[in-house]
């Protein structure tokens, strides 16, 4: 089972990033990547959320099978859930101002 670090390190590699470069599609620090990859540090849901997006996957790509996330508090997973209300509320007015 892989951790969310392994995942994101594989999925960077994948998609041909550097950390520095990831870490600045994320508009985070080299330093936090490192700390996600070597699993010192776990992601946020609005990290996981952008990460997602950069790497074209599903969320739950980068989360399955993690026991870290069921670790997480409820509070982060309304974060999380309001976080892609939003997103997707948005692209919702988009489509409908530009038919």
């Amino acid at each position: 089972m892989n951790s969310i670090g392994q995942k994101v390190k594989n999925l960077r590699r994948e998609n041909g990033l550097t950390q520095d470069e990831l870490a600045s599609a994320l508009s985070i620090s080299r330093n936090y990547v490192c700390l996600i990859e070597t699993d010192k540090k776990i992601p946020s849901f609005k990290t996981i959320s952008k990460m997602s997006e950069v790497f074209g996957v599903h969320p739950s790509e980068i989360t399955a099978n993690d026991k870290t996330v069921e670790n997480l508090s409820k509070e982060k997973t309304i974060e999380y859930v309001r976080s892609q209300i939003e997103r997707l509320e948005k692209m919702l007015r988009d489509l409908e101002e530009n038919p």
